[in-house]
């Protein structure tokens, strides 16, 4: 609404004056130190309550990170019972999905969409919970709504389509993902996932019928934009060579073969290690591109660096019954158990070799290697060289 210059300077004389109060805060948030900002919540509430408001939203985020998660809880129930706000229901249901209680957040977040129902960030949260609960076609739904409601956030396009194409519904997922293609081109949270997943979306759209010639121009613009932007990252070049080759299986079937033959050869010599999910996109597409032993060298790979993960493994099973790889796994999982438990009883000798026999089944996964490299750098030990080595 109009002002005069009155009114300005009365605004801006409120603004300093604010920020004058929360100085002591706001220089321990710039030093991230979360007690520092505590203390200084408390204080400025002990010397004039009125301004108990302004420190809340400081104080919750001082909780968190301190992860002090009961008092965290609690007065963010406090807060919700004297005023419903939106970012104190999004808080509460992000902590209660982070304690394991899904159920408990899915009903935060159902009722803070009828208190706020046009704020996405608590679809956002409500899809983050169906998620955990299996619940993927309602979170689908969910994030739908949000997306009519902000159709320019690109993270959120990009989660769509992800989440409708693990729903097999590669219509929307198509969609989603094009959309996130073309609002993230001149954005920071452009992201080369999202062209491979659009990719993905319109080839598995095509089905075993193959693929248009207008279809297969979008896959092929899509995929030269990250080839060209990621010449150095070896695993998005393997990726997008697979992808392109995945999408040419019918209509050019001997291009194809060249473009796996490539795919396979810069996989031989690769040392970047996959991310789970890419890991397994990329042994499918080997196996469907008939190149079933290199589909089997993959998974075993993903399952060293991800064999305590339950999800991965889960996903592992269901595309080989290789004992070789599900028992190996779950033997390295049982040694690096049996090593954090010698750990936390401070038997570091026994722990070290837990972790060791772990190594020696899955030698890539990240958690042993860290587990390890802990048990040796714990205070109190006479490392020889030997052990500093390793």
């Amino acid at each position: 609404k109009p002002f005069n210059r009155a009114g300005l300077a009365q605004r801006l004389e409120k603004l300093v004056q604010r920020k004058t109060l929360l100085k002591p805060i706001l220089q321990a948030l710039d030093r991230r130190k979360p007690a520092e900002v505590l203390a200084a919540c408390n204080k400025l509430i002990e010397q004039d309550p009125r301004y108990a408001p302004l420190c809340l939203r400081y104080k919750a985020d001082a909780l968190r990170d301190l992860k002090q998660n009961e008092p965290l809880e609690a007065f963010l129930k406090t807060i919700l019972a004297d005023r419903a706000t939106p970012w104190a229901y999004g808080a509460l249901g992000s902590l209660l999905l982070k304690r394991g209680k899904p159920a408990e957040a899915q009903a935060v977040y159902e009722q803070a969409i009828k208190a706020f129902p046009t704020m996405p960030a608590l679809f956002d949260g409500l899809a983050d919970v169906l998620v955990a609960l299996g619940d993927g076609k309602r979170a689908q739904t969910v994030l739908e709504s949000a997306v009519r409601l902000s159709p320019l956030a690109v993270r959120r396009q990009k989660l769509l389509g992800k989440l409708a194409l693990g729903n097999e519904d590669f219509e929307s997922a198509s969609k989603a993902y094009r959309q996130a293609v073309s609002q993230g081109q001149h954005s920071r949270f452009k992201d080369p996932e999202t062209n491979l997943g659009l990719a993905h979306a319109l080839i598995s759209k095509g089905g075993d019928q193959g693929l248009d010639a207008r279809t297969r121009v979008e896959i092929n613009n899509a995929l030269v934009d990250v080839a060209k932007e990621h010449t150095n990252d070896e695993g998005l070049q393997v990726r997008t060579r697979l992808m392109k080759a995945a999408s040419l299986q019918h209509s050019d079937p001997e291009t194809a073969a060249k473009l796996t033959e490539q795919a396979m050869a810069r996989l031989d010599g690769m040392e970047q290690v996959l991310s789970a999910d890419a890991a397994l996109m990329v042994a499918a597409q080997l196996k469907q591109l008939g190149q079933e032993e290199a589909g089997a060298s993959v998974l075993k790979s993903c399952a060293q660096a991800y064999g305590d993960d339950p999800a991965v493994m889960k996903s592992v099973a269901s595309m080989t019954d290789d004992p070789a790889i599900l028992e190996a796994s779950k033997a390295a999982v049982d040694f690096n158990l049996q090593g954090v438990r010698s750990y936390k009883a401070g038997n570091l000798p026994e722990a070290q070799a837990f972790f060791r026999s772990a190594l020696g089944l899955q030698p890539k996964n990240i958690s042993i290697v860290l587990n390890m490299v802990q048990s040796l750098l714990h205070p109190g030990q006479n490392l020889g060289q030997a052990a500093i080595d390793e």
